[in-house]
């Protein structure tokens, strides 16, 4: 029974499906029909073209047909084959039922436009900014026409000439009124630009190529063998200027730290009298040809000694006899940027002496005055010293103490703390700024005079000679000590019968040196060549010498007078060194010893 229900809803089935089958044929004989009447009339290529339209919708018919049935049909039994043949031959002849075929999913992109501006990337390619153009020739030697591109100019370059045309209208109409002129005239920036270009153009005119003439201060940086001289040093330049140098004695002398050919000079007050500051320091060239200083700095109080810092080469320190401090800076005005204040809290008595000590990133100044005051300043703040140490010397006879009046200071190489002293006793003291020694430790007694120069050497070299002391004095000396024995100087020199005024040695040859004497002599000895005499004797003028010193490279020396001149000699003959410079200079320190300590025991034998 459950077979002949199975079979009978199959049976159902199919004849359903059989009325459907058939009512589709019909639609589409129907369709067939209607397509064939208008066919008729048409081409042979569009009657194909409908016959397969015609075929691609009955394909979606039986599509929507499969779609449509509930339940799929089953597989017939056997016995139902036998009944499905009439059907097939009921069907009309070239007519096939349609496969059942699953339909292909179909996308539709929706396409969208958008606009996106290229990155602009800026390029450049360097050249030389001139314009060059092939000038082709035809033949028989005539000029090829342009091409097309060079005979069109472009837009912008046609432009350009109505637009310079228009900005030189527009300057035009810009017209200055006559105050604001004259505060242009007047004004600090274009005195300072004419100031230097002035300079340069002075240069360019009267000095020779060999020297640079685009040289900034304000903000910028021989013969071999034997070394015995000829008895003449060559006369490079007289430093002297009208209103400035004349009635002047010069105070104090320095070289520039970086720049070779710069030298300052510090005057004494106008014995003359003149409206002019009292105080004056001049910076000059060694070339100056142009017979004028570089530049001209004044102050209040004369100026007693004055000199370039090694740290900043455009500061300029000086000491005043007013006992103020004072510190020019080439890049401004003439008159000082910074002062030290005239009460207790720093000096009150003339400053003779100074130096600079310290590194690049740490220096200080260190100052001295006549009473005895040693201050300690910042280069940046000179309102108040950072400290202040009162020097004084215990005295043989009274067994009492009294201050040191300094007319010389020196600091070793390298130190900061250790520091000698020249008194106008005739004293060489050794001091301290720190430490349980505070202030003087060691006294040189040798001099019957007020001590007028100090120079330590700087020992740098292939033998240690740092220990040597070099002094001047108003005994007609000067003396050769070692810090080791400060009982006795190593040795005295004395070529004149006039006071010797200061001393220096020469910062490359370790046996050089070079002394100044009121007789207006320049001398230059060698301990390697002669203790006795000097290898150069110059008389420079009939005028006394006051200063001496050796330019940073030790080619160059100059030498100032009682009435404001400067001399400047050329030294490269002492310029050139060896090593055996310095084992001469060795043997020659050691017999100089070795006659001491005989002398010595020979006073004691006696």
């Amino acid at each position: 029974r459950v077979a002949e229900m199975g079979k009978s809803e199959a049976e159902l089935r199919r004849e359903q499906r059989r009325k459907e089958l058939e009512e589709k044929r019909q639609r589409l004989k129907a369709m067939k029909s209607r397509k064939k009447e208008p066919a008729a009339a048409a081409p042979v290529a569009e009657e194909k073209d409908d016959l397969d339209k015609i075929k691609s919708m009955s394909s979606v018919d039986a599509l929507l047909g499969a779609l449509t049935s509930d339940i799929p049909p089953a597989a017939a039994p056997a016995p139902d084959i036998a009944e499905k043949k009439p059907e097939a031959e009921e069907a009309t002849p070239g007519e096939s039922e349609p496969q059942k075929k699953s339909a292909p999913l179909v996308y539709q992109e929706k396409v969208v436009e958008h606009s996106v501006m290229p990155k602009s990337i800026l390029t450049y390619s360097k050249g030389v900014q001139t314009e060059t153009q092939d000038i082709g020739l035809q033949a028989g030697g005539e000029e090829a026409p342009p091409p097309e591109a060079a005979r069109e100019e472009p837009a912008s370059e046609a432009a350009a000439p109505a637009q310079a045309e228009v900005a030189v209208e527009q300057v035009a109409e810009a017209q200055l009124s006559e105050d604001e002129i004259a505060h242009m005239v007047q004004s600090q920036e274009l005195a300072e630009f004419l100031s230097q270009a002035t300079r340069v153009a002075e240069r360019a005119l009267f000095i020779g190529s060999k020297y640079d003439i685009l040289v900034d201060y304000a903000a910028r940086e021989g013969r071999e063998g034997e070394l015995v001289g000829d008895g003449q040093l060559p006369l490079l330049t007289k430093l002297y200027d009208d209103r400035w140098s004349k009635n002047r004695a010069l105070n104090s002398l320095s070289w520039s730290h970086k720049y070779n050919e710069l030298v300052l000079g510090a005057y004494s007050t106008n014995v003359a009298g003149s409206h002019d500051a009292d105080g004056v320091v001049l910076a000059w060239t060694v070339q100056n040809l142009l017979d004028r200083p570089e530049f001209v700095f004044t102050c209040q109080s004369q100026v007693l000694t004055a000199q370039f810092s090694p740290f900043h080469p455009t500061i300029i320190v000086g000491g005043t006899y007013s006992g103020q401090l004072v510190l020019w800076d080439s890049r401004a005005k003439t008159t000082p940027v910074q002062r030290s204040p005239l009460s207790s809290l720093g000096h009150t008595h003339p400053i003779y002496c100074l130096d600079v000590v310290g590194t690049q990133n740490a220096h200080n100044l260190v100052s001295i005055s006549t009473d005895g005051t040693m201050c300690a300043w910042s280069m940046d703040n000179l309102t108040q010293p950072l400290e202040q140490i009162q020097l004084e010397s215990k005295l043989l006879v009274q067994k009492s103490t009294a201050p040191v009046a300094a007319t010389a200071l020196s600091f070793p190489e390298g130190q900061v703390n250790q520091f000698f002293i020249g008194s106008e006793e005739g004293v060489l003291f050794q001091g301290q700024r720190h430490g349980s020694n505070q202030g003087v430790t060691q006294r040189f007694q040798g001099h019957q005079a007020p001590i007028t120069g100090l120079s330590l050497h700087s020992g740098a070299g292939a033998v240690d000679l740092s220990d040597l002391v070099l002094t001047s004095s108003l005994d007609w000396t000067c003396k050769l000590w070692s810090r080791k024995n400060p009982a006795a100087f190593l040795h005295s020199f004395q070529d004149g019968s006039d006071a010797v005024y200061d001393c220096q040695w020469s910062p490359v040859h370790p046996g050089v040196f070079g002394s100044v004497d009121g007789t207006g002599g320049l001398s230059v000895w060698n301990l390697a060549a002669d203790t006795e005499v000097p290898v150069v004797k110059e008389q420079v003028c009939n005028k006394a010498l006051n200063k001496l010193g050796f330019s940073a490279d030790g080619k160059r020396i100059a030498c100032g007078d009682s009435q404001g001149t400067i001399y400047i000699y050329d030294s490269t003959e002492f310029a050139n060194t060896t090593p055996s410079d310095w084992t001469a200079v060795e043997r020659s320190v050691a017999d100089l010893a070795a006659d001491v300590q005989y002398n010595d025991a020979a006073a004691v034998e006696r």
